[in-house]
């Protein structure tokens, strides 16, 4: 037996005041509906209604046991809703290291933007040119940058006004606060001539 179903079924007869309608507001039979309910006084081991052929009363342990399911399948309602909700809107810290120069060229005007697509999410941006250790730091993502060399050309310069950037984005295990999948693509970044 589903006791969950049940009591749930026993809750519309009473709020409905028949089988037959409580069967119509759960989409099922009358008979289904009548077997939920004895089954759920079965288990207990209770009558909770007395019934003639075209009425029904809650009995007093009926009457009490129907203030209790009414309360704990009110809370257990209003728990799914909040899991829900906490799925589809993010919310917590994330953490996410990125070098200096992409994180102020790139990243700062793009934030405000996150912002208002995730406004319960804050976001810790650590700028460093140096590695971080992402477990012990509590990274969640880490994005790092490298300016590529022309195999042509001494190494360290660039041939041309632009020098194209390799960009390597990590995603931590240690995110608290998953997000929807978003889709990442080759990103390149020309440095400020100087």
């Amino acid at each position: 037996m589903d006791q969950l179903s049940a009591m749930r079924a026993f809750v519309r007869v009473v709020q409905t005041g028949s089988f037959s309608a409580a069967g119509r507001d759960m989409h099922t039979t009358q008979t289904t509906i009548s077997k939920k309910v004895a089954a759920l006084e079965n288990h207990i081991g209770v009558k909770l209604l007395t019934r003639s052929s075209r009425d029904h009363a809650l009995t007093q342990a009926g009457a009490e046991y129907y203030e209790t399911c009414v309360n704990l399948l009110g809370e257990l309602d209003e728990a799914e809703a909040r899991a829900r909700s906490d799925v589809a809107l993010p919310r917590g810290v994330l953490r996410i290291t990125a070098p200096v120069a992409f994180g102020r060229l790139l990243l700062a005007p793009i934030i405000s933007e996150f912002f208002s697509l995730y406004p319960d999410i804050q976001v810790d941006l650590l700028l460093s040119d140096k590695h971080v250790d992402l477990i012990s730091d509590g990274i969640d993502v880490a994005i790092r940058a490298r300016q590529l060399e022309d195999s042509t050309s001494s190494p360290g310069t660039c041939l041309t006004t632009t020098c194209w950037y390799w960009l390597h984005l990590t995603i931590s295990s240690n995110s608290a606060s998953p997000l929807p999948p978003m889709i990442y693509s080759n990103i390149t970044a020309s440095p400020t001539p100087g």
